[in-house]
């Protein structure tokens, strides 16, 4: 099932993050909601295309709740960084 958000689609009771870097689909994760998962993407998407990032539009509030997990996403997925 597809998303409203770019990158993000359901897989069985979880949503799916993937993004493309040249030319390579990286698998970013399984999260419960939707939304967490539009985090996901904005977040790797600005650290691999910096301004030209294209960004889910999310909610402030949720932005804020959301930014305590970069840490844990930035570890897990430091190899993609480089």
């Amino acid at each position: 099932v597809s998303s409203r958000y770019k990158g993000v689609w359901k897989q069985k009771a979880k949503w799916r993050v993937d993004i493309q870097k040249n030319r390579q689909i990286f698998f970013l994760g399984c999260y419960k909601t939707e939304i967490e998962a539009a985090f996901i993407y904005n977040y790797f998407s600005v650290l691999f295309f910096k301004e030209f990032a294209c960004l889910n539009p999310i909610d402030v509030n949720l932005m804020n709740e959301l930014e305590e997990k970069i840490d844990y996403y930035t570890n897990k997925y430091n190899f993609l960084l480089n």
